[in-house]
């Protein structure tokens, strides 16, 4: 009983997360904020061109950690109005 429940709320959360509007917002945090941060953490690599010194794993996580945490925030606003 209780895991219909939590399938029926999963299915609502992830229906809500992927609404086009959620879905471009967190799209665009992951590029103004993931490219950000990434030229914080190997800026000297990217722009010198070093490209056997940029370390692609923590590149493109950089990415998904704010488009993540945007998609997570504007799914639960919108849960709860």
């Amino acid at each position: 009983m209780v895991a219909l429940q939590v399938c029926r709320i999963m299915e609502s959360w992830l229906q809500t997360a992927s609404t086009r509007s959620i879905q471009l917002t967190g799209l665009k945090m992951a590029l103004v904020v993931g490219t950000i941060l990434n030229l914080i953490n190997q800026g000297d690599s990217i722009l010198g061109g070093n490209w056997e010194l940029i370390h692609w794993p923590k590149l493109l996580l950089t990415y998904c950690v704010p488009y993540c945490v945007a998609v997570y925030a504007g799914t639960a606003a919108r849960k709860n109005s």
